[in-house]
């Protein structure tokens, strides 16, 4: 698997770590600069925020194209159930994320209209992000914990023309024993 993505899944797998960690560290960073007051750090993190919003988008997209892939393959044995669980959580964390980015977009407008930033905005802005990050959290480990992280490699692996042209193994079912140490 090469970092040029060659197929949705692909693409997903790519893409899924740059919001939930972004999250995450732009939360921290943000509560961080709410307690020293420091306005500078804070746009920073409203930025931030709005941006990776903008990068949860194609992770969503590309995440549905994925269970498209999984959900209409005879050979793969998926679970669905934990397909759609991941999926449902996805939505509800891009949802939390479009209101923490258009909370920063308005904190963003309100500091360049007033030229301060409104204390109950900024913590607001901080929960929704703390429950956005804990709902990507929730979606990763759900996808990361389960088979459906095996079925989702399968169906790269399988899928890919790259993978078919450089390999021609890659048109091989996918075996079914899990890593070592995978429990």
């Amino acid at each position: 698997m090469g970092m040029l993505p060659s197929s949705g899944p692909h693409l997903h797998i790519l893409l899924v770590h740059i919001p939930i960690l972004g999250f995450i560290v732009t939360t921290i960073w943000l509560y961080f600069a709410i307690r020293k007051n420091n306005l500078c750090h804070q746009k920073g993190c409203w930025y931030s925020m709005f941006l990776l919003f903008v990068v949860s988008i194609p992770t969503y997209i590309s995440g549905a194209a994925s269970r498209w892939n999984i959900q209409y393959r005879d050979d793969l044995d998926a679970d669905l159930g934990l397909v759609f669980l991941h999926q449902n959580v996805a939505l509800w964390t891009i949802l939390f994320a479009c209101l923490v980015a258009i909370l920063s977009w308005f904190a963003l407008w309100r500091n360049q209209r007033k030229g301060d930033a409104c204390s109950r905005l900024n913590w607001t802005i901080f929960g929704l992000g703390a429950i956005t990050s804990w709902l990507a959290i929730q979606a990763g480990s759900i996808a990361g914990y389960s088979e459906v992280i095996w079925k989702c490699c399968c169906a790269i692996i399988q899928s890919s023309s790259y993978l078919r042209v450089v390999n021609p193994a890659a048109n091989a079912p996918c075996l079914d024993d899990k890593p070592r140490g995978y429990s």
